[in-house]
């Protein structure tokens, strides 16, 4: 998909299409910057789609850590008990690799 850029300084604009992003355009006119910041947004926007799926999948480890030790007290059952310990290890191992941005 072509998408049109404005011309920037009264530029012509060259424009390229990114490949599995439509609709983003890259204005290639020589040291203005836009091409740059168009590559550091991309690049936010990927970090951040990787930072909601760890977050979601922690929600959802959450959400199974909830359920299991609801089960658990109400049987009285240790190894069910036990297995929240590990869903919870599971959680901060996610937690750690979002705060350190991996």
């Amino acid at each position: 998909m072509r998408s049109w850029v404005p011309p920037v300084w009264g530029r012509s604009p060259i424009v390229e299409s990114r490949s599995g992003s439509p609709g983003i355009a890259l204005l290639a006119c020589g040291g203005c910057g836009y091409t740059r910041m168009m590559a550091m947004r991309t690049k936010f926007h990927e970090q951040l789609d990787v930072l909601t799926d760890r977050l979601a999948s922690m929600c959802h480890l959450a959400g199974q850590a909830i359920k299991a030790a609801t089960d658990a007290l109400v049987r009285a059952d240790l190894p069910a008990a036990e297995r929240v310990f590990d869903l919870n290890e599971q959680i901060e191992a996610l937690r750690a690799r979002a705060r350190s941005r991996r």
